[in-house]
């Protein structure tokens, strides 16, 4: 009986992945790619972080289990891949 209820109820979803948000760019592309994480409801992403150092201190004691980094260049980047 155990083998048939366990397998109801295990769903192989990751959720609640908590992310450290460095945004070194704060540009107006940088901010919607934030937004559009935070939407995600896999992801909590309270936590934004000024330096890398910081946010891997956060990972380092278990707050944060990743980093999303965006650096300064990222809004032109992109831009400059769309263009081309």
């Amino acid at each position: 009986m155990l083998l048939l209820i366990f397998p109801l109820a295990t769903d192989y979803q990751v959720r609640n992945v908590n992310i450290a948000i460095v945004d070194m760019n704060q540009s107006t592309y940088s901010s919607r790619l934030v937004g559009e994480v935070k939407w995600l409801e896999v992801f909590s992403c309270d936590v934004r972080r000024e330096s890398y150092p910081e946010a891997l201190r956060l990972v380092e004691h278990d707050k944060a289990d990743l980093i999303l980094q965006l650096p300064n260049h990222f809004e032109r980047a992109l831009i400059k891949e769309n263009s081309t």
